[in-house]
């Protein structure tokens, strides 16, 4: 039995799985102040509450292990608590100065540019901060007194830091704790704490970012597939056997050891959708009745074309001062296409990755909630032209980490052969042909529309 932890943006998740299976899932609503912000304490509550809920139903004396993961770029500083997300891309003095020094794009939302702004207009808090860590780092410490960071993969080290790049910009490296590589030990369960809860003192395993438990819970181990994790923010992560020197995107090793991962992030998908729900005045409405409200409306949105870009943009435009629009809008259009617009916006920006990936793709692999509703599904799989698939766990990021854990205490040779045996295909949407002509033409647009947008600020 492992116990499994996802540090969300606004969600905690905990899962137990016996022998392969998830059995209980377990879920804490998380704030985000301000837009940008939250209070990593609050995370270790929500620990320590699912683990008291979980008992109530199961028996954790047989528990081998706990591995966790978290959302990030997030910076977390020890002792006050602050975290400021991924969302927060603030940064962009210490973004630009950093990107010409070290001859790539870092973008704001990164760790070392909050870390310098943090320095620049908080000096107080800077002095006081005694460490800093990322999400998942953060509570590992809190459940272990051990302080470390995870480096996840071959290659993402350009976009964190060595000692010489913190010498540099004078950034105390005390507060700054050793790296550790993903699946290894951080430690034992701290006792105090283990005493409280009623549980072992068992190994708590170091997990990698978020992104990456997505890409194994969704089996994406093969080259050619893609993961799109969705949620709040969307994740394109393909796997590949060449190495991409493309700057627009980030490239390190794949989490299967083997291949190469090519990855572009897009800033606020989900949340483009939580916003248009909001401004039609649906809040409350479910999201399964949404997507059927947004089926309503005809393909193509009669077409009004809708830019995802709410708190700037990463991949491919890497733009912070790009915002969100819609253009077409005339009075012929209805309340379902303005939402429709929104979520084809979410599948054009899918779209500008994929084509700047440059790789032949042969299906892509959903994760996430938005990943539960078969419109949104199908939509992808009509506007990308590739199959959109779907896995059997409910919870594809919790089956990432199982993957990790268990492969980590030696039940299986490989991460590859841990997905293979795990990771159950549920359903597959195949692309309707006859849409390609329409969605190709609304992706050029939203090209020509951005760069006009850009040209005129």
């Amino acid at each position: 039995m492992i116990l499994a932890l996802d540090i969300g943006t606004t969600n905690f998740k905990a899962g137990v799985f016996y022998k392969g299976k998830l059995i209980k899932v377990c879920h804490r609503p998380l704030e985000v102040i301000d837009g940008y912000k939250t209070n990593g304490e609050t995370w270790f509550t929500a620990f320590k509450s699912v683990v008291k809920e979980l008992k109530e139903s199961l028996d954790l004396t047989s528990l081998r292990s706990i591995i966790l993961d978290g959302n990030g770029p997030t910076l977390v500083s020890v002792p006050s608590g602050e975290a400021l997300l991924w969302l927060d891309r603030r940064a962009t003095k210490e973004s630009d100065l950093l990107s010409k020094k070290l001859g790539f794009f870092v973008d704001s939302s990164f760790l070392i540019p909050k870390i310098l702004r943090q320095k620049r207009l908080c000096p107080e808090l800077y002095k006081r901060t005694k460490l800093y860590f990322g999400s998942a780092d953060y509570l590992a410490w809190k459940l272990t007194g051990e302080a470390k960071i995870v480096m996840a993969l071959e290659g993402l080290e350009k976009w964190y830091w060595n000692d010489e790049l913190l010498d540099s910009l004078e950034i105390d490296k005390s507060k700054i704790p050793p790296f550790i590589k993903m699946g290894e030990k951080i430690g034992l369960l701290n006792k105090e704490l283990a005493k409280e809860l009623g549980i072992k003192m068992v190994p708590v395993l170091s997990g990698p970012p978020d992104f990456v438990t997505s890409i194994l819970g969704s089996g994406s181990v093969e080259q050619g597939m893609v993961c799109d994790r969705s949620g709040t923010s969307e994740g394109i992560n393909l796997c590949t056997n060449l190495k991409n020197p493309n700057q627009k995107l980030m490239c390190y090793r794949h989490p299967n050891g083997e291949d190469w991962n090519i990855s572009g992030i897009i800033s606020t998908s989900g949340k483009s959708i939580e916003f248009v729900k909001e401004l039609l005045g649906l809040k409350e409405m479910l999201f399964e009745k949404f997507y059927e409200f947004v089926s309503k409306g005809k393909p193509g949105s009669k077409g009004l074309i809708f830019h995802p870009y709410l708190a700037g943009e990463r991949a491919p435009i890497w733009d912070s001062e790009a915002t969100g629009s819609f253009t077409g809008l005339t009075l012929n259009t209805g309340r379902e296409e303005i939402a429709r617009s929104v979520c084809e916006g979410v599948c054009y920006s899918i779209k500008d990755v994929l084509k700047t990936m440059d790789y032949p793709i042969k299906e892509i692999r959903v994760t996430g909630g938005p990943a539960e509703s078969d419109f949104l599904n199908q939509l992808k799989a009509d506007v990308l032209q590739l199959p959109v698939v779907t896995t059997e766990c409910s919870d594809p990021d919790l089956m990432g980490l199982a993957v990790l854990c268990y492969t980590a205490m030696g039940d299986f040779e490989n991460i590859k052969e841990c997905c293979q045996t795990l990771v159950k295909v549920k359903k597959t949407f195949i692309p309707d042909e006859s849409k390609k002509e329409l969605y190709e033409a609304g992706y050029w647009k939203f090209k020509k529309i951005y760069q006009a947008l850009k040209r005129a600020r």
